[in-house]
């Protein structure tokens, strides 16, 4: 190897030399492991292309919970129950975004369930979501992201069960892109 340069940075070598030096052998095939998994950077990209989620004239916003988007409509059950974790009982929400360009850039969500007959708030939900923008299946060239949850603070379970709610959820971001979605639905206990 006389005279060679080595592919990797100066770093890795002293880093191995000292590694040698402590005693300590065990983590130096994972680290090797590790190394040649690292690559050359020569390999194909396999990273999402962000233009693949184009804008259009017709910009959406998709919930469902869980079967397919499009199922929560005007006199769908919605579900609600007791969180794994503990605490107010919830919903889940999977969002999914189509027709605009910057969804990955972080989008603040507002939920919002009212009882439909007295006007009542019954559940809400704030975020800040980066969503992402995917290339496989039916959610191709749509934002996603993970699920979100309205909490039902103040709530009992069964104070819930069977409600009629009017639910209201937005998504908004900085380049000026709001999108809504509504429906009236019946709470049903999971």
């Amino acid at each position: 190897m006389g005279g060679e340069e080595s592919p990797l940075p100066s770093w890795v070598g002293e880093w191995a030399h000292a590694l040698l030096h402590c005693g300590d052998m065990r983590l130096l095939p994972a680290i090797l492991l590790t190394l040649a998994a690292c690559g050359d950077g020569e390999g194909e990209d396999t990273a999402i292309d962000p233009s693949t989620c184009k804008a259009s004239n017709n910009p959406t916003l998709e919930l469902a919970q869980y079967g397919p988007y499009g199922e929560l409509s005007d006199g769908a059950d919605f579900v609600y129950g007791h969180p794994p974790q503990g605490g107010a009982p919830y919903a889940p929400f999977s969002l999914r975004i189509s027709g605009i360009e910057q969804g990955d850039m972080g989008m603040a969500i507002e939920m919002l369930a009212t009882d439909s007959s007295s006007g009542e708030e019954l559940g809400t939900g704030e975020y800040m979501q980066r969503f992402i923008c995917s290339n496989v299946g039916d959610n191709s060239g749509k934002f996603v992201g993970a699920d979100l949850h309205m909490r039902f603070y103040g709530w009992e379970l069964d104070d819930l069960e069977g409600r009629t709610s009017d639910v209201t959820i937005s998504a908004s971001n900085d380049a000026g892109d709001r999108l809504e979605t509504s429906f009236q639905g019946i709470l049903i206990r999971e």
